[in-house]
């Protein structure tokens, strides 16, 4: 999901065809992750094709730091930041994408629950 995220523009609406030439994936496969990229509010359509939101154009640090309570576990990952955080700071959008993600590696690349849990943290 990562290497069609990266290959989406930022500016210029593109197709699928070029999303695909540029992830290096085939058309099937960016047509089945674009759906989960879209409903979370990281990409946008257009009858000209796909592009990033503001949210999918924040770096991946940055949205990781607005995951929950420092030191504590979340869904097996350990989390930095403020102790005092809660999970009312957490971003909707970025906690589903991630959620997108884990299931596509459970289910679709048949990756262990350790990979899964250390992949996106």
């Amino acid at each position: 999901m990562r290497l069609v995220l990266e290959a989406v523009p930022s500016r210029r609406a593109r197709d699928i065809d070029w999303i695909a030439s540029r992830s290096g994936q085939s058309e099937f496969v960016v047509e089945r992750m674009l759906q989960p990229l879209l409903a979370n509010g990281l990409i946008e359509s257009s009858p000209d094709g796909y592009r990033l939101t503001d949210l999918g154009r924040q770096p991946v640090r940055r949205r990781a730091a607005l995951t929950p309570v420092a030191g504590v576990a979340n869904r097996g990952r350990v989390t930095s930041g403020n102790a005092a955080s809660s999970e009312a700071d957490t971003d909707p959008a970025w906690e589903a994408a991630l959620e997108a993600f884990e299931t596509h590696l459970r289910a679709e690349r048949g990756r262990s629950p350790a990979t899964v849990r250390a992949v996106p943290g």
